[in-house]
């Protein structure tokens, strides 16, 4: 007998329904992606920031939340690795940590190397590099089920050759695997990895579906040692449990493809009813912002939030879990460029329930570094005043000492790179410096005038300092100078 058309779409429907109830829920799917190549003090390497971008596009068509970062600097990566564990610490799951870029061993301690730090010699490698250990330390200390760490870093040393205890090459083999991890080397030990190589080929993979993650790497190996004329052999140290699938197997009845979630756009002064139920995992916002400008958003109600913040490539610019009233997250960001950028609002541990989303948009910064140099060299004081408002208008003024240490103060500790960065102007080294004053007056005593430097917590010998922040991290001190003044105003 044959069915009635008009029943077939319901028997259609319900057998599909059956069937996805059937199947497991997927576990959480989380990665840290860093690609370093603009070395200042180090060889450049011209392929890991582009493999990075791919890999995390890789990555996040088959399932995963990816927080990317290119050409770190030493604190943008600690900061990055302490946000991905505290994500880690929400989501479990698998998680995965990929780094391509410089990294040495010393005394058999692997080392990331930061773009930002100079390293003269072997000694100092310990507190301007950052370990390895730590990375796996702080995924194994969340409850994640599986750990994967790939390092594409077996690279030639690039410390000065006569500064070196040893010639050893490449990165130092992994002493002891925690349970239920993967640690995975572009290259073995004591071998140099090709730049533009094991990445690339990881990618020809990574997105299989039925294919675990130690057949994937047994393929990278042999396509690798094949193109390097059998050179470099990628290697890793397996500590699984189970076969990991990064890309899920088919399923037997495909589900619909459900179209692309057109975020809700907001602009200041947005409140958006909005609720977090089962059959979805987050919300998404779209907001439009001007280089400078400040968006703080954030949620009220009895729904435990998450949120995090993107630009419009999908890079995550910060997350926030409960900085706002109990269990609400808030955020507050200076963003450096003009764009569309997205607020993702998530339930923490896949809580649901209704909330009000709350924006706001700040006037653009009131910091703006002078357009010409300013000659402070005399005892005149008021010329960097003059500057400021000659370059922006009588609103302005020469940047007060006190009201910096204020902003930054009030600053969100994993905001406050940027407030450097894009707010006041800085970056490090003394020949970056700005003109600033204290306690409105802009010469200290004689001709030496106030500025502020960067210089993330190593001070040069000569520099007369009056006044720091975070140990340093921005000084205050007097000399003789010719440089742009920092400005203040609406």
């Amino acid at each position: 007998m044959k069915t009635p058309a008009l029943l077939i779409p319901l028997i259609f429907a319900l057998t599909l329904q059956q069937t996805t109830a059937q199947q497991p829920r997927q576990p959480n799917k989380t990665a840290l992606v860093i690609g370093n190549s603009g070395y200042r003090y180090s060889p450049q390497l011209p392929e890991p920031a582009g493999e990075a971008r791919a890999m995390k596009a890789a990555l996040e068509r088959i399932g995963f939340q990816v927080e990317l970062l290119i050409d770190g600097g030493q604190e943008q990566m600690l900061d990055a690795v302490e946000r991905f564990e505290e994500l880690l610490k929400r989501r479990g799951g698998t998680a995965l940590f990929h780094y391509g870029g410089h990294g040495v061993q010393v005394d058999g301690e692997n080392y990331l190397l930061a773009v930002d730090r100079e390293i003269p010699h072997e000694g100092r490698v310990r507190t301007r590099a950052v370990p390895v250990s730590e990375i796996i330390a702080s995924m194994q200390a969340s409850p994640s089920d599986t750990n994967i760490v790939i390092l594409d870093a077996c690279r030639d040393n690039p410390l000065p050759p006569d500064t070196r205890s040893t010639n050893v090459r490449g990165l130092a083999p992994i002493a002891k695997t925690p349970p239920n991890t993967l640690i995975a080397f572009s290259a073995d030990s004591g071998q140099l990895a090709k730049d533009g190589l094991f990445t690339p080929t990881l990618l020809k993979y990574i997105e299989e579906p039925g294919m675990d993650i130690v057949e994937v790497l047994r393929r990278v190996r042999g396509d690798v040692y094949a193109a390097s004329n059998r050179t470099q052999l990628p290697t890793d140290f397996n500590q699984l449990f189970d076969a990991v699938y990064l890309a899920e197997r088919p399923q037997a009845v495909a589900a619909a493809v459900a179209p692309p979630i057109t975020p809700k756009k907001i602009a200041d002064g947005s409140s958006v009813a909005a609720s977090l139920g089962a059959s979805k995992e987050n919300d998404r916002y779209s907001v439009s912002l001007s280089a400078g400008q400040t968006l703080t958003v954030y949620t009220t109600g009895s729904t435990d939030t998450f949120g995090r913040l993107q630009d419009s490539g999908g890079t995550s610019l910060t997350t926030n879990d409960d900085g706002g009233s109990g269990s609400n997250f808030r955020i507050s960001h200076t963003v450096s460029e003009a764009g569309t950028y997205y607020i993702i609002v998530s339930g923490y541990d896949n809580a649901t329930g209704s909330y009000q989303l709350h924006a706001a948009v700040s006037a653009a910064h009131r910091f703006r570094v002078s357009l010409s140099t300013v000659d402070a060299a005399g005892s005149t004081d008021g010329v960097a005043a003059q500057a400021c408002q000659s370059d922006f208008g009588s609103g302005y003024d020469v940047a007060a000492w006190e009201d910096i240490k204020r902003i930054y103060a009030a600053t969100p500790s994993g905001d406050r790179s940027n407030f450097i960065t894009s707010s006041l102007g800085l970056s490090i080294g003394e020949s970056n410096s700005l003109l600033v004053k204290r306690s409105n007056s802009e010469i200290y005593s004689g001709r030496r005038h106030y500025y502020i430097t960067y210089h993330n917590g190593s001070v040069p010998g000569h520099y007369l300092q009056h006044d720091n922040i975070d140990s340093s991290t921005i000084s205050l001190g007097s000399w003789w100078v010719t440089m742009k003044a920092l400005c203040y105003g609406w």
